[in-house]
């Protein structure tokens, strides 16, 4: 009787996918919105971090926005009127000039406000947190009423259990 060749390995199983969720933004956490050990929906809200101060944030970046824009539309106007004196002789280049500057001035500040808009509104969006992939999720390791932010770490992980892979 002859033996068949055995060979014996150490492996473990491993998931394809896995996301350790953890906040962007600083805030106090709110309600959790998961039970440890279910599954999750990609896109579902896990966590809320308190929005408060970043809704301000927003109305005072949409108050400076609505003010550059005011200022840039003063701005074009006079520039217009400098051009229309200007054809007439009644300006001088350099008034043009300055008056081209503040355009232009006035453009780039509005560019800037908007910017800032849109950055308060991302870090608003961030204090929902959401499950960026379907799957199971762990035990969550902050309690609401927690101050959290980035320095934080992992909030809970989550893996899909659907894809493994056996390591050797």
């Amino acid at each position: 009787l002859a033996l068949a060749p055995q060979s014996e390995y150490v492996g473990r199983l491993a998931v394809f996918d896995k996301v350790e969720v953890r906040a962007r933004v600083k805030g106090v956490l709110g309600p959790r919105h998961f039970e440890d050990g279910t599954k999750v929906r990609e896109g579902q809200l896990l966590f809320t971090i308190d929005p408060a101060q970043y809704r301000i944030a927003v109305n005072q970046k949409r108050a400076l926005r609505d003010s550059a824009q005011a200022v840039l539309i003063n701005a074009e106007a006079q520039l217009k009127r400098t051009a229309e004196l200007m054809r007439s002789n009644n300006a001088t280049q350099v008034v043009y000039d300055q008056r081209l500057s503040e355009q232009l001035q006035a453009r780039a500040n509005l560019d800037d406000a908007e910017a800032q808009l849109q950055e308060a509104e991302l870090q608003l969006s961030w204090t929902e947190i959401k499950a960026p992939i379907a799957g199971l999720i762990g035990r969550a390791l902050a309690s609401p009423g927690n101050v959290v932010g980035p320095e934080t770490g992992v909030l809970a992980t989550i893996v899909n259990e659907r894809r493994i892979r056996a390591l050797f």
